[in-house]
């Protein structure tokens, strides 16, 4: 539709005064009579620029500055190279209009053709009073003038140290994920540790506080009103620490389960790194769908019919009328300021200054524009949700592949695990995964038409309103996250089982909910450890970016500032890819687990595939237990030779096979 009723020439060379498009040709395009006097193209399809005429009501009107900028953009003239003035108040450049006795002067502001428009050029000397006026002041008031002076001189100079900064965050997200197989137990501990320290000393500092302020604080000083909120406050925290320590207490044995996940996570990574080529590719085809709905947006705007309207503006085809003071008459605003005056003093009297400008623009006769607006708006929702979904399954069939490779030690995905959980996500679950991001995309659009609801009601007077749309807008929030995870878990099912999508979700809640402990627990491991390393990657790179400047060898500033934040973000990104590859295995992983501990008992027909280092802990977790029946007894997990050819590979017995 947008494609069909859209005018894409009207969004890539815009649309000038009388509703021509510049540089197309159509019935009511000037001829060349009536360009022959005109001083910017004579042949009409060589105007492929539209200028637009700052003229002083913009800058003298009360209209709001949106108003200002409709009536500019109904003034546009096609030219074929952006006007520059003379610096000639007196005799300045003129734009003629085409085929009538008019022209405007190009007083206030040199011109830049950007995207086919000529934008105003606020850095050339000729853009002059009003506008340079306005923009000078500004920066005047703020000092953002030598503020961006100071920040480019520093990104010139610290483009080296930002490019190695790069390279090292990729090298030191590797190198941290290789070395986390062995040393995540000590951060797993240690991020413990940290919460309980600062739950304890949260409580210790303000139960002293308010002791402190009952002995030293003077009976009239304000601080004495804090006492009870310091105390309730330590309250809170000791009872948080408490909480807190009881859980790490019982759930000491299901926190091992979760640092051995993910260990045999990052061996996920480490073994098979082409998994982290998947969320580049993710974000190559989320940034073309991005600029897709914007210029489909964009064209259906542009969808409508050309009609004739006018407005009331100064003539601006008049010579200026200058005072003594050589200011603009009608506008108050000095004009002089690097313009070659002949004459200071110029009377010009009986002329009148205002005229109808007839110009046109674009009514929406579509009546269906706003409905495709929000398909469109749609559609973007569903093709990102879509790509995150095949994103996140490639990497949970990586995962399923090592994990159910051979039964325990020895696992290894095979060659080309990556491409092969790519091309089963696009062959075999398609459509499993276009179902999944089609419910969150729902969701999402409604969350976005009861915000815009939501935000009419917060301008009214009604209380009842406002609360109902906030409770709304915290139940879609909530619906949205539990599908969500439903969703992710459902797709890691599918993996392993190759079932149907409502198959896959009934399956993985029921998991989800016999593990529930098992689940918790790693998962809130999982997320402080992946925080933790990101600023830990983060404050790495930024050191070493620090330690380039002070030597010397890539910059000869010892320290900049924006080099170094800019660097901390970029680790900070780079970190983040890199986490959120290692959460997508770590839930896989997880997953797989439990799926593992429901559905084989360790017998030579069903073995259980998870490695040695789980046996232990399971050992331990199912002493004195009747699992679903079977009797209880040791687990047995079998250690197959990684090299062995007759070990089973990844059987979804009902599933594709490679």
């Amino acid at each position: 539709m947008a494609f069909t009723y859209g005018n894409t020439d009207w969004v890539l060379y815009g649309m000038d005064y009388e509703g021509n498009v510049c540089s197309k040709e159509s019935a009511t395009t000037p001829n060349v009579t009536d360009l022959a006097d005109n001083n910017y193209g004579k042949n009409w399809t060589s105007r492929k620029l539209i200028w637009y005429p700052l003229d002083t009501d913009l800058f003298t009107a009360a209209e709001s500055p949106t108003t200002k900028l409709q009536t500019l953009l109904k003034l546009g003239i096609c030219v074929d190279a952006c006007p520059v003035p003379n610096g000639d108040l007196i005799r300045p450049t003129k734009v003629k209009w085409y085929s009538e006795p008019r022209e405007w002067n190009v007083w206030y502001a040199s011109s830049t053709p950007i995207l086919n428009r000529c934008i105003p050029d606020l850095q050339s000397n000729l853009t002059t009073p009003v506008v340079r006026a306005l923009a000078e002041s500004f920066i005047a008031d703020t000092g953002i003038g030598s503020l961006f002076q100071y920040l480019e001189a520093e990104l010139l100079d610290g483009i080296w140290v930002m490019v190695i900064g790069i390279g090292t965050g990729v090298v030191l997200c590797f190198v941290w994920i290789f070395f986390l197989k062995f040393t995540v137990t000590f951060f797993v501990h240690l991020v413990l540790l940290i919460v309980l320290a600062l739950f304890t000393g949260g409580s210790v500092l303000l139960f002293w506080r308010a002791e402190y302020i009952k002995l030293y604080a003077a009976q009239d000083d304000p601080w004495q009103s804090y006492i009870i909120w310091f105390q309730i406050g330590g309250g809170i925290l000791g009872v948080f620490a408490i909480i807190f320590l009881l859980l790490i207490i019982f759930m000491w044995r299901r926190i091992q389960v979760a640092i051995q996940i993910l260990k045999l996570s990052a061996d996920v990574i480490t073994t098979t790194p082409t998994i982290l080529i998947i969320p580049v590719l993710a974000v190559i085809l989320i940034t073309i769908d991005v600029v897709y709905s914007v210029f489909v947006g964009i064209t259906l705007y542009s969808a409508g019919e050309v009609v004739p309207d006018n407005f009331t503006i100064s003539a601006p085809w008049l010579q200026p009328v200058l005072n003594t003071t050589n200011q603009l008459l009608n506008s108050g605003v000095d004009l002089t300021n690097g313009l070659n005056l002949t004459n200071a003093t110029v009377n010009i009297t009986g002329i009148d200054t205002t005229a109808v400008i007839n110009t046109s623009y674009i009514k929406d006769t579509f009546n269906f524009k706003l409905l495709f607006q929000l398909f469109n708006l749609f559609e973007f929702l569903w093709a990102m949700g879509l790509v995150n979904a095949i994103a996140f399954m490639t990497m949970a069939f990586v995962t399923v592949m090592y994990y159910f490779s051979v039964p325990g030690d020895g696992k290894k995905a095979p060659i080309g695990a990556t491409f092969t959980g790519l091309w089963w996500t696009l062959r075999y679950h398609l459509g499993t995964v276009a179902m999944g991001s089609f419910i969150i995309a729902v969701i999402q659009l409604i969350r976005i038409i009861a915000s815009y609801i939501q935000s009419k009601v917060e301008q009214s007077q009604n209380d009842a309103a406002k609360w109902i749309g906030r409770c709304i807008q915290c139940y879609l929030a909530c619906l949205e996250r539990i599908v969500t995870w439903i969703n992710k878990n459902a797709y890691i099912i599918c993996c392993i089982e190759s079932s149907s999508f409502c198959s896959s979700a009934a399956t993985a809640v029921g998991l989800l909910l016999s593990n529930l402990a098992d689940v918790s627990a790693a998962n809130f491991i999982a997320d402080a450890i992946f925080i933790f390393c990101k600023i830990c990657i983060t404050g790495l790179n930024v050191a070493i970016m620090y330690g380039l400047f002070q030597t010397g060898l890539v910059s000869e500033t010892k320290v900049l500032f924006l080099p170094l934040i800019l660097g901390g973000f970029i680790s900070w990104t780079l970190a983040s890819v890199f986490m959120h590859v290692y959460d997508a295995v770590q839930d896989t992983a997880l997953m797989c687990y439990c799926w593992d501990k429901e559905n084989n008992n360790g017998s030579d027909e069903k073995p259980y595939y998870f490695n040695s280092r789980l046996q232990s802990i399971l050992n331990k977790y199912n002493e004195g237990r009747d699992h679903k029946g079977r009797s209880t007894r040791k687990v047995h997990v079998a250690v197959s030779d990684p090299g062995d050819e007759s070990a089973p590979a990844l059987t979804p017995d009902k599933g594709p096979s490679p």
